[in-house]
């Protein structure tokens, strides 16, 4: 059986991608509609188990036909140059990188901070109110939470940075059918990163894409996938510490657990 050819390949992974990314969002939103009407612990737990199975089966499927693409470590022609004056292109990288990470590390040190100040998490509770059929209610479903914060940095990191980022750009031979300037596939995959969070509604989709732009900047300058997949990983997880109702709103919690209206 003859090995398919590099372009192939890239119609399947961009095929991947369209339908996890685009036509998934879609095809669920009776779905969402649904846990938005009734949630509860098993209801939820149900759908997160769900979307780990998809998850799993789509970042797979992506790395089956991967090919010559190096998923987790990309390479951008955009930073191969000669110097800018003093600066290389690699000194640039480094800076942006340090520059990107110290804003992550304390946007980690605020929402660590809400696992010890009831105050903080008040206040920005209101923001978790519309999502609080999705969202862990007890400690049992935190536990849940970090299989489902886990799944997504490592699943999602792989489908929108590791092959449609890559193949957007086609910088290598792996990915020989679109040649994009690098900003433009940056643009376009964090977009595409951002509806497929359509279940979080409008304001939810434009808070993923900025997410997804922050993710996809981490992966240019780093040049691979395992940094933005660690932070990926973090800032969901991290969720736990922001939201805690069974402590904050004991009565709210054990409705959510039992079963009531999740909107």
């Amino acid at each position: 059986m003859r090995p398919m050819s590099p372009a192939a390949l890239e119609v399947a992974r961009l095929a991947i991608c369209a339908a996890w990314l685009v036509a998934m969002p879609l095809m669920t939103r009776s779905v969402v509609e649904r846990l938005r009407r009734f949630t509860s612990r098993e209801v939820r737990v149900r759908a997160w188990t769900l979307d780990m199975g998809i998850s799993w089966t789509a970042a797979l499927a992506a790395l089956a036909c991967a090919g010559s693409l190096d998923v987790f470590s990309a390479r951008y022609a955009a930073f191969q140059g000669p110097a800018l004056g003093a600066l290389t292109w690699d000194m640039l990288r480094a800076g942006l990188l340090a520059v990107l990470v110290a804003l992550f590390a304390l946007q980690v040190v605020s929402m660590v901070r809400c696992a010890f100040d009831a105050t903080r998490r008040a206040r920005i509770a209101a923001a978790f109110q519309s999502l609080r059929w999705m969202l862990p209610a007890s400690g049992v479903e935190r536990r849940w939470w970090l299989a489902v914060s886990l799944t997504a940095g490592i699943t999602e990191e792989i489908v929108a940075r590791g092959c449609l980022l890559a193949d957007l750009h086609g910088a290598t031979a792996a990915s020989p059918l679109l040649h994009l300037p690098l900003w433009g596939a940056w643009m376009l995959s964090s977009l595409a990163f951002g509806f497929a969070h359509l279940y979080q509604g409008l304001q939810g989709i434009a808070r993923t894409t900025l997410a997804g732009l922050f993710l996809g900047a981490l992966a240019i300058v780093s040049g691979g996938l395992w940094l933005p997949i660690v932070v990926h990983v973090l800032a969901d997880a991290l969720t736990v510490f922001m939201y805690r109702p069974d402590e904050d709103s004991p009565d709210e919690a054990a409705r959510l657990v039992e079963g009531c209206a999740g909107a």
